[in-house]
């Protein structure tokens, strides 16, 4: 019993000896402070101070008809935060008011967005609206935490092929009557971004037998700004033999767009590369 009282005693000890930290609403840095504190000290009493439910702003805003959702949202995304940064350091490594990507493309320019680093995973703590118009920092309206490094892998792994790139035609000649000699795929780049280079797969097959007599994935480098046409060379088709006279009567092709580089500009690689670079 008395060991029992003695840890009591050395418990509240220690909590009482953990450093204060005070909320300034205006001032930044004081609420990053504030905030990285109580999930570290896993106090989300604390951190619900952050957010002033009866504000104008707050009442004003998409969140504020739902108030109690709001609290449930913030208080189970305080809770996943909490559990992530579990005996681990928290690096803190910038704040900001917009999370602009690569090409200065803004992704969210409505938020005060805190970047850390934990286990050399980064993240991303966002909370939306914070609306600098009138200087009122009680606009911090919700609470959400983001794993960019887990973004960042996505990116890489996934493969980009955007729906508005049309294959349009396949355009040939031949130096012999039953084999393919100079052979190009015409593009219509109907995306927003120029294309650099397109990872395809293209199948030829005889109409008279239905024979499948090529199908290979091939890459070619090809730059198509938006809106423009392209025709990319197929050079893996040359010399192919149809076995009949080349019309295009007698063969049917299909092509099937595999990757396309580069990738649209949310990219969350550029993201970390440039929060490192502070």
């Amino acid at each position: 019993m008395k060991l029992k009282i003695l840890f009591i005693i050395i418990t509240i000890g220690f909590i009482s000896c953990q450093p204060k930290i005070e909320l300034n609403k205006y001032d930044f840095n004081s609420v990053k402070d504030y905030a990285l504190n109580c999930i570290k000290q896993k106090d989300s009493l604390s951190f619900m101070r952050l957010f002033d439910f009866n504000s104008p702003n707050f009442k004003a805003s998409n969140y504020g008809s739902g108030s109690e959702q709001i609290k449930q949202l913030i208080l189970k995304n305080f809770s996943k935060a909490s559990k992530i940064f579990e005996n681990s350091e928290i690096e803190f490594i910038k704040y900001d008011f917009s999370d602009a990507l690569n090409g200065g493309e803004i992704i969210d320019d409505s938020s005060f967005i805190i970047y850390v680093k934990s286990k050399e995973i980064y993240y991303r703590l966002r909370f939306p609206t914070y609306n600098d118009n009138n200087g009122d920092a009680n606009s911090l309206m919700v609470f959400y935490i983001e794993n960019l490094s887990k973004e960042c892998e996505e990116f890489k792994s996934n493969t980009y092929t955007p729906t508005m790139l049309m294959k349009k035609e396949l355009l040939w000649n031949n130096m012999d009557s039953k084999r393919f000699d100079v052979v190009a795929l015409r593009l219509y780049n109907l995306t927003p971004y120029e294309i650099e280079r397109v990872k395809y797969r293209i199948s030829i097959s005889r109409n008279s037998d239905e024979a499948l007599i090529f199908m290979k994935t091939l890459e070619s480098d090809i730059k198509i700004s938006n809106g423009d046409v392209g025709d990319m060379i197929i050079d893996g088709l040359k010399n192919v033999y149809l076995g009949e006279k080349l019309t295009n009567e007698n063969f049917n092709w299909s092509v099937e767009i595999l990757d396309v580089t580069p990738k649209p500009s949310k990219n969350p690689c550029l993201k970390i590369e440039n929060i490192i670079k502070r």
